[in-house]
């Protein structure tokens, strides 16, 4: 064992950052490429059967559907090639450190795993692109982009049912059946890989290879794997939870505090999905190279020339995509997001698709529906900016929510008794802004901003819904801009005028089958009657919904963890960090979180601090 350890933390040591920098790449296309257009290729699959959705009253339908069965067969596929691809990769890296003096760079290692990858759709290599799908669940689980993850099943859900009797006995088996096939086959990707034998070969090789230290073997690679493997994500887990907390408490702004949270969530994220492979394949490389020297057999020659100026490249390219990830990091929450969230992409985004949807823009600091608020609310990187516009005496589309001006404006009129000129006059106590048109705030404000617009029925604007349009046309805002509206007839003449804009119907509450309304392609319901039946309505039929208006910890917390799309909530900077926190688990984290913050944080927090107590802001039961 001491020997094997030896010689694997050698190779890690001479490889870790050639295998750091292929890591970051393969998570990259995989996150952004792969996984989205298998989840794409699922959801499509579902629509075109009719089916809709997987539920647990429709499952054995979809399980008996040839097209879901074909699906389902392409999407295992995909999952082992691209388990393969990691495989072969790290493989060849780690062979690569055996040899010090000869070195690849990343691209020709990367070329040499697309090439084992694409080697397994191959007849003769069949069983072992069999044995790496069902291997795909120890593969993927541990990572919070995984596939697996990113198909809408309630997980948590799932796995409570799974630690309970009897349901815990098919993990239990499953995982024996998984040590049993490392026991006795144990380095036959190796072999695979590194002598390029056909699978049947690769399996016989690596059954003789450890004939006599098989059990041994198995023994000192579990041993392994909890030592080194658990012990990295223990220690990841330790500092994540640990810098989070000190940073939560030396950190009080809770904007600010997100800003940090945010890249530090990220890179611990792609800790826990990296390490434990790296942490595997040195131990069952090093097994690999010393019983073959054991058994007197010669290592296979290289297939590929290294290159002369690898090491330099490696380290360079490693650099490189470092600083590209560190910029996509600082962007990603006021450029990227916002725009994924205005093409409807972001549930093809590894993490929670939930939208943050600020609720008459951020108005801490200014007045609600006010320039101020909306740029405020901008910069904080909202994914939607919700306002409410009406009509004046003119026919000016103005943004206010009451059918009055006295509650924010201090002035007892009614909107459709004022002209856009009188209303100059009016000054928002903080700011001492006017009420803004809508035209001014889609010219004025960020040009790449998202707005939810809500359309104000009073009784007194019976053209809002043409004049709204007009307006969105003219400004060329119509692709950065959503409809939503408390009447129906509203949503259904912008629907008209415009089919591809998305429209959603606003419900203080819903009783009866409201989902199919064909002019909604979203619901923006009430927070008081949101549970997990409504949003599984809502969702058979292939729409969103959004919820209102959620201003505290457990009011989020809840609709973030039944699944709603959209929260719509006053405290953006609250919700955001909600957000991260319900994003960054795993699903091994959420085994170990509960232990090991009652070890960490407690502690931690009677040390430096007293308990920070944010006052939640009182929630509103007027419509957005």
């Amino acid at each position: 064992m001491r020997t094997i350890a030896k010689r694997a933390l050698g190779l890690l040591k001479r490889s870790w950052k050639t295998m750091f920098l292929f890591e970051i790449i393969f998570r990259l296309l995989s996150m952004y490429a792969v996984f989205p257009v298998c989840k794409w290729l699922f959801n499509s699959a579902l629509r075109v059967t009719g089916l809709n959705c997987l539920t647990a009253d429709n499952w054995l339908r979809v399980l008996m559907n040839p097209l879901m069965l074909l699906c389902f067969m392409l999407l295992f596929l995909i999952f082992s090639l691209t388990s393969m691809l990691e495989i072969s990769c790290l493989i060849t890296c780690l062979n690569d450190a055996s040899e010090p003096e000869c070195t690849l760079n990343v691209l020709q290692v990367l070329r040499e795993g697309a090439r084992d990858s694409l080697r397994m759709l191959r007849p003769r290599n069949l069983p072992l692109l069999v044995l790496t799908a069902l291997l795909i669940p120890i593969t993927y689980m541990p990572s919070n982009a995984s596939p697996l993850r990113l198909i809408n099943i309630p997980w948590r859900t799932l796995g409570k049912y799974m630690l309970r009797f009897p349901f815990i006995l098919v993990p239990i088996v499953y995982l024996l059946l998984a040590a049993l096939f490392s026991g006795l086959f144990m380095c036959a990707y190796q072999r695979c890989v590194l002598e390029d034998l056909p699978a049947v070969a690769a399996l016989r090789g690596a059954f003789r290879l450890n004939r006599n230290r098989r059990l041994a073997r198995l023994g000192q690679f579990l041993l392994w794997i909890v030592a080194v493997g658990g012990g990295l994500l223990l220690l990841v887990r330790a500092l994540d939870v640990g810098l989070s907390r000190l940073i939560s408490l030396i950190v009080p702004n809770l904007t600010l505090r997100y800003h940090i949270l945010l890249p530090l969530s990220t890179v611990m994220n792609f800790l826990r999905g990296s390490l434990p492979a790296m942490a595997c394949y040195p131990f069952l490389n090093a097994v690999y190279l010393i019983s073959m020297a054991e058994m007197g057999e010669t290592l296979p020659p290289r297939r590929v020339a290294p290159h002369r100026d690898a090491r330099r490249f490696n380290a360079l390219l490693f650099y490189l995509v470092v600083l590209l990830c560190a910029v996509g990091l600082a962007l990603y929450d006021t450029q990227l997001r916002p725009l994924l969230a205005r093409m409807n992409a972001l549930e093809y985004v590894p993490g929670h698709p939930t939208m943050i949807i600020s609720h008459r823009g951020y108005f801490r600091d200014a007045d609600e529906n006010t320039l101020a608020a909306f740029q405020a609310a901008i910069e904080l990187g909202v994914d939607y900016v919700e306002l409410d516009v009406q009509q004046t005496a003119d026919d000016v589309v103005i943004v206010n929510h009451d059918i009055s001006f006295k509650r924010v404006y201090g002035v007892n009129r009614r909107t459709w008794e004022v002209t856009y000129d009188e209303l100059r006059g009016f000054s928002a106590p903080v700011t001492g802004e006017y009420p803004p048109t809508l035209r001014e705030v889609l010219t004025l404000c960020d040009p790449q901003a998202n707005f939810l617009i809500e359309l104000k029925d009073n009784g007194h604007n019976p053209n809002l819904a043409r004049a709204v349009y007009d307006i969105l046309i003219e400004t060329g805002r119509m692709e950065h801009c959503a409809i939503q509206s408390s009447t129906y007839r509203l949503i259904r003449e912008f629907k008209d005028l415009s089919p591809e804009t998305r429209c959603g119907y606003i419900l203080s509450f819903a009783l009866g089958s409201y989902a199919p309304l064909s002019a909604a392609d979203f619901f923006s319901l009430d927070y008081n009657f949101v549970n997990e039946r409504v949003i599984d309505d809502v969702h058979r039929v292939d729409k969103d919904l959004y919820v209102w208006t959620l201003n505290n910890e457990s009011e989020i917390s809840t609709m973030v963890e039944l699944g709603a799309d959209g929260v719509i909530t006053d405290d953006v900077p609250l919700a955001k960090n909600l957000l991260l926190e319900s994003s960054a688990a795993a699903p091994l984290d959420e085994l170990i979180a509960e232990p090991l913050e009652e070890l960490i944080v407690d502690p931690l927090e009677g040390a430096l601090a007293p308990e920070e107590t944010v006052q939640p802001a009182e929630t509103a039961l007027e419509s957005p």
